[in-house]
């Protein structure tokens, strides 16, 4: 009842802000554009020297759009925040924001977001829309304020500091709580996360709604993150496929970086629209073989101790691999998989400073599905029933369980 009452007054708050866009005048207009790219940018945390880097490769990127595409930038930093209109023709030397907001806010809480959303869909009615959330972040995991030393998308410290402190309320962003303001608003083509360990199958399933493909990490993403001057233009192609911006991620990183430096990584995309077919094809093989025991399976993330609030994020397509012992219900929970995830793969190496290394490597790249899912274990109490709550849990596990 809370959530759809919370869903409800969401979609009834979005609706009075676009009425309100009707009443603009034509000059208030800012653009006749087609396409648009909103860039939401939480770096005030330990992210915030690579932002400026990341939006001059936007601007360098950007030169390659047509006349009527657009790039949203907002970007929260160790300044207050603010909103930059790429086009084809600006130039990063003389980039000035065409929003500035007087008071610092958190801009992982929803209020931040629905403000930014809004300011977008007013001033920028376009055919397509896409989003790009660039942070730090934890997957499916609650937001620090509900449970510690955990954080979903994002890190806000409130203070324009350079660090991650997360001791606030909405310092951090549930993705329920994404999903709730992004369903108030049209459909994205795409959403892209500039951020670790996005690439969940829990993640996917709350926000398949809320875009047609997601685009992300199931591991460590570097802090200089995405190659913006590469793949930027493909966010615009006419023929637009979000399979070659993650290649052109990765490709970047395989070729251009791997040979200089450790850094890489690795990427899937999921076609939103087949996830509740693999939802259904999971419950099966969950309801007849999921047990307690992932022996073998591969992990993207690592941390030194793992803890109650730090858990592993396993290979999904593995685990289903190491439970299931019918061929047939494999096979066809394998289509299902391959259906929904149309793209998978990266350099062999990757990013994965929380080991100690700094460095990880897939060594099956094979079998390995590049999505994670969460396994349920003894040691993560607080964990598991915060897992039961979610959507992915309730539609896949079919109230499966073996821990208390």
């Amino acid at each position: 009842m809370y959530r759809a009452t919370r869903y409800m007054l969401t979609f009834m708050f979005a609706c009075i802000l676009f009425a309100s866009c009707k009443d603009k005048s034509e000059e208030d207009v800012y653009a006749d554009v087609n396409n648009v790219v909103l860039v939401y940018m939480a770096a005030e945390n330990s992210l915030c020297d690579f932002a400026d880097d990341d939006i001059y490769e936007m601007c360098v990127g950007a030169r390659k759009m047509g006349k009527h595409d657009r790039v949203i930038v907002y970007v929260d930093d160790n300044t207050k925040p603010r909103i930059y209109e790429l086009r084809d023709t600006t130039q990063y030397k003389y980039l000035t924001p065409v929003k500035k907001y007087s008071t610092d806010w958190m801009s992982t809480s929803a209020d931040a977001l629905r403000e930014v959303m809004t300011f977008v869909h007013c001033n920028y009615e376009a055919d397509n829309y896409g989003i790009v959330f660039w942070s730090h972040a934890n997957g499916w995991l609650p937001e620090q304020y509900a449970m510690s030393k955990t954080r979903a998308f994002g890190v806000d410290n409130g203070k324009d500091y350079k660090n991650n402190d997360i001791s606030a309320e909405n310092s951090q962003m549930s993705i329920e709580t994404m999903a709730s303001v992004l369903q108030a608003f049209p459909k994205n083509k795409f959403i892209m996360f500039d951020a670790c360990q996005m690439q969940c199958i829990e993640c996917d399933y709350v926000l398949r709604n809320c875009a047609d493909y997601i685009i992300a990490c199931p591991g460590e993403i570097p802090g200089t993150g995405a190659p913006y001057h590469k793949i930027v233009p493909l966010m615009f192609s006419t023929s637009f496929n979000p399979v070659e911006v993650a290649k052109e991620y990765n490709n970047y990183y395989d070729y251009e970086v791997e040979e200089y430096y450790r850094d890489g990584v690795i990427l899937s995309v999921v076609d939103c629209s087949r996830l509740e077919n693999l939802a259904s094809a999971t419950a099966t093989v969950i309801s007849q073989f999921g047990r307690d025991d992932i022996s073998g399976v591969a992990d993207f993330y690592n941390f030194l101790n793992e803890s109650a609030t730090n858990p592993r994020f396993y290979d999904f397509k593995e685990i289903i691999r190491s439970w299931c012992t019918d061929e047939d219900i494999y096979q066809q929970w394998l289509a299902a998989f391959n259906q929904a995830v149309v793209y998978k793969g990266g350099t062999q190496w990757y990013s994965a400073y929380l080991q100690g290394d700094g460095i990880a490597k897939i060594n099956d790249p094979e079998n390995c599905g590049y999505v994670s899912m969460y396994f349920p274990k003894e040691i993560h109490p607080v964990l598991n029933k915060w897992y039961e709550q979610n959507e992915w849990y309730k539609a896949a596990w079919g109230g499966v369980k073996w821990w208390n």
